[in-house]
């Protein structure tokens, strides 16, 4: 009986010593002579801290051993009067500050140093230094220069500081001193000494014999030699190298057609053969070339071709044998189809397959008229019709094409043997509680009593796995995902049983974030990020956001949000935060050339990340010298001219007062010409933006403006004008990707309000008041291969002012992404025959903007799309669909920042102006970000 009691008690005691948090007071870092530790002493004293165990502390340990730039560490945990203490001793990898690849003698090679694998900013690593001798070998082999030695010199230096420098003695190159050619055809050889002559007595290697090659027989095969073949070896001795080129098959066809009566051109017959016989390197017979036609025409709904094909032979320019084969094609007429059948359905009825059929027919379908291509789609497309429905062993025959003689029809019939249809006799989830159990079960789309539907299985093990996942379980699997036992038939029944096995363990929940890699960064502005905490069950969605929001900041190169492991407390964990971050510093300059602004040159330098906290100071400048007035009013296109620039300076703060408020200000002058006027322009701007969700942000912002207007078309304005305005704006956010969107919304809704208790103030003392309301809204529909993208955008300003009117500049003006693409600024921003800064708008203005564009993936960078804009801008009344219109092409590369855009626009309806005959018929646009 004591003994039990003994045992209880160490049985208490040792649980409660397990559940008991260990404590880490301390952490201390010694480094390698000539090293310094100061980049790592920070994130190391996030160590300091509770641990649930001992197991815990030596698992987060490793984490921060993971760290870039640790060569070599050792460490030991002390426990003193029931404290632990940390101690490491690294070797901290020194940074690569100088690379450089020495040739000796001095070579002319077009070789980038980032080639290697390495570069400047890198950590020194010995063996990846080491693996680059042997991509630099290679990289000289290709270009004949067999037995380089290179000798790798790095010299380490104060400060962890490394200077990498690749001596390499590239010796003496192997030579291309004889060049045989084993070929009977006169054109081959000449071709290939063609092809060789820029190598000759050059430096030659295997790799540049094997380009050659490559070269030589697509430029054969291009000119008639369609079953040739070459091979080729290449012979050193003493550095002198031998090319020894052998041809076979060197009998070149010619082609003839009766192209002006056929519906294909003469290059799509050609490549029609060239591309058989490349694939397929049969004989150029009689039979092949009639074959090649049949199947052709048979996917353009031709049954009944004639093809004839008679050859002969005549001699080139070289006396040489040129097999000319001449095809004359008879088309007949296209091959209609009068009925589309289906036999051996049961399940569907016959009016259900011609639906199914009909929803995606092809034009050529649907004209009646024989088409292969859509047949075969179809098919594919009922069988997973079938599938979905049980049906998992359905097989469809066809399209067999016949002729119903009796009924004189030309039919195309579709074979269907339908199988047993299998339905659920039970599905069990083990490894779930009830509660759990039951809520999955209803997530799925196979249920109890119901067909089988194996696609949508796919899909039910991958929405369960996430919804448990979801649940905290974060590392929650099916375990029998791959045995045979997770989906059993029985053939005789045509029933099927379902048994999902799942590991769950216990639910996560968070104990601590670790953050390391953050070296200028403070953690509390990481941490504000987040939005759970302590004993917070942690799911696969929550650690995706919080990634996403502290990539969003855009000071790190790299973030990585993981649970850090524990074994022994399975239930709680660690999340690791860790990043790399960004230079602090950036600037450039760009010299360019816009057709409205002439000549220009702008940069910009950026100090971000200020105080750790992402607050930034941001300077940018441009000026530029107008090559011609041809965009200002006719009045003024002989003034004298003079720089324009414009100068900002800003400083803004996302994240003060609360981790979703931003804080900006910015001042700016800026010197301008405008339509009818000159202007100095002088601002001072503050703001604030707050993130309510995910999806919905909005802002604030105030701006004083001090405008000096001068060489107006008008003298009324002239003069010094003071607008202070306050601006509210509301985003609501849908889109699957702010920069390259193919799928959701996006609705934005600003009003400026100007008015004298805000220090705005006119002319000759008049008083500005107005408001200017705007709403634009994009949309993208995905269609297949691309997304048809719409932008909305209409506009309402008021002047509340007696005995004056709006500002000039401040009236509406199409520009930036409100542009009608094809007009330039003059075309697009007349009133009739008056430019909009031209008018005094004593009551209203009002803009209209409409865009549509169906946009196709070329590749994953590229798109082409097709629009259609329409704008204008009204004053007085407002008739939204009343629109000046234009379409045309748009070209969209895409990058991580947005879209490079070339658009060309061609009016619809073009205008005669007077005194200057029609408008031009469009224009070319050049845009980053459209829409």
């Amino acid at each position: 009986m004591v003994t039990k009691i003994v045992l209880l008690l160490l049985f208490i005691f040792a649980s409660m010593n397990l559940h008991a948090e260990l404590e880490v007071r301390n952490v201390f870092i010694t480094c390698q002579k000539k090293r310094s530790c100061k980049d790592f002493e920070k994130d190391f004293a996030k160590l300091i801290g509770f641990y649930p165990s001992y197991e815990q502390i030596e698992e987060t340990i490793k984490i921060f051993l993971l760290r870039e730039g640790i060569e070599k560490f050792s460490y030991e945990i002390v426990k003193y009067e029931e404290k632990y203490y940390l101690y490491y001793h690294l070797s901290p990898r020194p940074t690569i500050t100088n690379l450089q690849v020495v040739y000796k003698p001095a070579l002319k090679l077009d070789f980038s140093t980032t080639a290697l694998g390495i570069q400047v900013g890198d950590y020194f690593d010995p063996d990846v230094a080491k693996k680059a001798i042997q991509t630099l070998k290679i990289f000289l082999a290709e270009h004949g220069y067999l037995n380089t030695n290179i000798n790798l010199r790095v010299k380490i230096m104060d400060k962890g500081r490394a200077s990498l420098v690749y001596r390499c003695d590239v010796g003496k190159p192997t030579i291309l001193e004889q060049l045989d050619i084993i070929a009977e055809s006169n054109t081959i050889r000449k071709v290939i000494i063609d092809r060789f002559a820029q190598h000759m007595r050059k430096p030659f290697s295997n790799q540049s014999l094997r380009d050659v090659i490559t070269e030589l027989k697509t430029e054969l095969f291009s000119n008639g030699y369609y079953l040739v073949n070459i091979t080729s070896d290449n012979e050193v001795d003493d550095f002198k190298g031998k090319a020894i080129i052998r041809v076979e098959n060197e009998q070149q066809y010619a082609f003839s057609f009766n192209e002006k009566d056929l519906i294909f051109t003469r290059t799509e017959l050609l490549n029609e053969i060239r591309q058989f016989f490349e694939k397929f390197k049969k004989d150029i017979t009689p039979q092949n070339i009639q074959k090649i036609f049949a199947d052709m025409y048979y996917k353009r709904g031709y049954t009944n071709i004639k093809t004839d094909v008679q050859s002969q032979n005549y001699k080139n320019k070289f006396n040489e044998n040129v097999k000319l084969i001449q095809v004359k094609i008879t088309e007949n007429t296209k091959a209609k189809i009068s009925e589309v059948k289906f036999r051996g359905n049961n399940f569907y009825t016959e009016t259900q397959l011609m639906t199914f059929y009909e929803e995606q027919e092809h034009e050529l379908s649907r004209l009646k008229y024989l088409d292969v291509e859509y047949y075969n789609i179809f098919k594919e497309t009922l069988k997973k019709k079938y599938i979905t429905n049980g049906f998992v062993k359905i097989d469809i025959q066809g399209p067999n094409l016949y002729e119903d003689t009796k009924n004189q029809k030309s039919v195309v019939e579709f074979q269907i043997i339908e199988g047993p249809r299998y339905n659920i006799d039970k599905i069990e989830i083990i490894g779930l509680k009830e509660e759990e159990r039951l809520k999955a079960i209803e997530l799925m789309t196979n249920k109890k009593d119901q067909a089988f539907n194996p696609v949508g299985f796919e899909e039910d093990l991958l929405k369960l796995t996430d919804y448990v996942q979801e649940q905290g379980y974060y590392y929650a699997a099916i375990t029998n995902l791959s045995s045979d036992n997770i989906v059993t038939y029985n053939q005789q029944l045509n029933l099927v049983s379902i048994r999902i096995e799942m590991k769950t363990g216990d639910q996560l929940r968070l104990r601590k974030f670790i953050l390391i890699g953050n070296e200028k960064t403070k953690d509390d502005f990481i941490l504000a990020h987040t939005y759970f905490w302590k004993d917070d069950i942690i799911s696969p969605s929550k650690i995706k956001t919080l990634q996403e929001k502290i990539s969003s900041t855009g000071i790190f190169t790299t973030v990585i949000v993981r649970p850090v492991v524990n074994n022994m407390f399975s239930d709680k964990t660690d999340i690791l935060i860790s990043v790399v971050e960004k230079n602090s510093i950036t600037m450039q300059v760009a010299p360019g050339f816009r057709t409205d602004l002439g000549m220009k040159l702008s940069t910009e330098v950026n100090f971000a990340n200020l105080r750790g906290q992402n607050e930034n100071v941001n300077f940018k400048a441009q000026i530029n010298q107008r090559l011609n007035f041809s965009t200002l009013a006719p009045e003024r296109r002989n003034e004298k001219e003079f720089l324009e620039y414009d100068t900002q300076v800003s400083y803004g703060v996302p994240g003060v007062a609360g981790r979703d408020i931003g804080y900006n200000t910015s001042l700016s002058v800026t010197r301008k010409r405008f339509f009818s006027f000159d202007a100095d322009i002088r601002r001072i701007g503050f703001g604030m933006t707050k993130e309510w969700s995910q999806r919905f942000y909005s802002s604030l912002n105030y701006q004083y403006e001090e405008i000096s207007q001068y060489t107006a078309v008008q003298v009324d304005d002239n003069g010094l004008f003071r607008i202070g305005s306050i601006t509210p704006s509301v985003n609501y956010d849908l889109r699957n990707s702010r920069i390259n969107p193919t799928k959701g919304a996006f609705f934005g809704l600003s009003c400026e309000f100007a008015t004298p208790w805000l220090l705005s103030r006119g002319n000759d003392d008049t008083t500005i008041d107005f408001y200017k309301l705007i709403s634009r809204n994009r949309f993208y529909y995905p269609i297949k291969g691309g997304v048809i993208a719409v932008y909305i955008a209409m506009g309402m300003q008021k002047n509340s002012a007696d005995a004056a009117s709006i500002p000039s500049i401040k009236v509406f003006r199409l520009t930036g992404t409100d542009i009608i693409r094809g007009y330039d600024d003059e075309e697009m921003n007349l009133v009739g025959l008056t430019d909009a800064s031209e008018i005094n708008v004593t009551n209203a203005a009002y803009m209209s903007l409409y865009k549509i564009e169906p946009r196709f993936f070329i590749n994953d960078s590229m798109m082409l799309g097709v629009f259609l804009d329409g704008g204008r801008i009204f004053v007085d009344s407002w008739r939204p669909l009343d629109v000046r219109t234009s379409t045309g092409l748009s070209f969209k590369y895409l990058t991580p920042v947005g879209s490079l855009d070339f658009d060309y626009g061609i009016k619809l309806g073009r205008r005669e102006l007077p005194g200057s005959g029609q408008e031009s018929v469009g224009r070319l646009h050049i845009s980053i970000g459209f829409f």
